[in-house]
């Protein structure tokens, strides 16, 4: 498992945790729940980045100030010594914001593609006439605004979303330009004249969707840009494979395919390849040569996993909708390939969370009879689960391992508080 420790940097003091394919923070507001989950998603998408760039080389202080200080908007948030430190099977990575170290660890070699999205909770602005054509920053909200377009228009009237509440759809209306909801009798309305909590659930449900199911099912979307950085990645993973035999492999250093001649023969070696594959495609005698390479592009082209970072996906719902948007979320996702982050201020949120890791418990032994009351699909196994409650800049964990569940006292201390007030006013009367 991934492990980040995070030091002096907005509310956070000192923080070290395991990031596990289920992760969950709750605390108050300005505890430092955000300023953790943007730090997450940037380590995770520098991770993506230098698989997808088959480099580490760029990754030094600029690109920390571009895609993490600005990108998330925490330019103001380094305290005295701030600190990050990020160890995965892929990278090692430390920053004080003076220097940076970054290595490939063991797995770099056989680490896939992935998609990191990041899903704020100013996610309600997709819906403000005319926001695609305004000029925006370049920071996490403008990605999620320009991820909702590209990903919401792979729904259509033929081929809606099925919302799972209020037996509701949704697609998109191409010559509309427009978002549709359509309720359980037929009628349709805009998404921005629905309700406040559809405005909040639909966008991420339906983004959701397309990252746990559309881009798995589809051949990849890849720009013009990017496919110039992936067809150079390819050939640096190729070359790898060509150069250094698997049973005495190490990696090649970035610098070395900084060499123009050797740029030129990689390239030369590549436009070979790519005409056998065009012309002989098929041809049982060039498989040999076709098969490395193919293995190679598909490393690295198709999406293989989805890290997924939500924050507060209980925004503008109502209790059982809260509930229910939850069981839908671990529904969709893979257990065995997706991983998910989530901020949140729900008792509700963590007490289904609870219920989809008590089911998984029981259901070990009474598979049928629990999954008449939550389907198996939803059940979330609780060694997968890390669950904190940031308190003072410091995280405390929510987990019992004896009961293997999530402390139940610490869901909602603030509904006993209220109790607690409620009992004495009634000794008063």
């Amino acid at each position: 498992m991934p492990r980040l420790i995070v030091r002096n940097i907005g509310p956070i003091k000192s923080v070290e945790i395991e990031l596990t394919p289920v992760t969950v923070f709750i605390g108050p507001q300005s505890s430092g729940k955000s300023t953790l989950s943007k730090i997450i998603s940037f380590c995770f998408w520098m991770e993506k980045d230098a698989v997808f760039r088959q480099s580490i080389s760029h990754i030094d202080l600029d690109f920390i100030k571009e895609q993490l200080l600005s990108f998330h908007k925490i330019e103001n948030y380094l305290n005295e010594s701030p600190y990050i430190y990020y160890e995965s099977s892929v990278i090692v990575f430390n920053t004080d914001f003076k220097s940076v170290q970054i290595n490939k660890a063991g797995g770099f070699r056989f680490a896939k593609n992935g998609k990191i999205a990041y899903i704020p909770s100013e996610r309600n602005i997709i819906n403000l006439p005319g926001i695609q054509s305004l000029p925006l920053k370049r920071n996490n909200i403008r990605s999620f605004i320009f991820d909702w377009f590209r990903s919401h228009s792979c729904y259509t009237k033929e081929t809606p979303v099925d919302l799972g509440i209020l037996n509701a759809k949704f697609y998109y209306d191409d010559a509309l330009k427009q978002d549709i909801i359509v309720a359980s009798n037929g009628k349709t309305m805009l998404l921005e004249e629905s309700s406040s909590g559809m405005q909040s659930f639909v966008p991420l449900y339906v983004y959701i969707n397309y990252l746990t199911d559309w881009i798995f099912t589809h051949e990849p979307e890849v720009s013009f840009e990017d496919k110039a950085i992936l067809d150079n990645s390819i050939a640096i993973k190729y070359a790898e494979y060509a150069l250094k035999p698997t049973d005495g492999f190490n990696d090649l250093s970035d610098d070395f395919f900084e060499d123009d001649e050797v740029k030129n023969v990689v390239s030369q070696l590549c436009a070979k390849i790519n005409t056998i594959r065009n012309k002989y495609q098929g041809d049982e005698k060039v498989a040999p040569i076709l098969e490395p390479y193919l293995a190679v592009e598909e490393l690295l082209l198709k999406t293989h996993y989805t890290k997924i970072i939500i924050e507060e996906p209980e925004q503008n719902l109502f209790p059982e909708t809260q509930s229910q948007l939850v069981k839908m979320i671990f529904n969709q996702i893979d257990n065995k390939r997706d991983s998910i982050v989530i901020t949140t201020h729900s008792p509700y949120v963590l007490a289904t969370l609870n219920n989809l890791i008590y089911a998984h418990n029981v259901g070990q032994n009474n598979s049928k009879e629990v999954e008449e009351i939550i389907p198996s699909q939803s059940w979330i196994d609780y060694n997968s689960v890390k669950a904190y409650y940031i308190n003072q800049g410091f995280l405390l964990s929510m987990n019992d391992d004896e009961l293997r569940l999530l402390k139940p006292e610490m869901i909602d201390d603030i509904s006993s508080d209220l109790n607690n007030e409620f009992d004495k006013l009634m000794e008063l009367e």
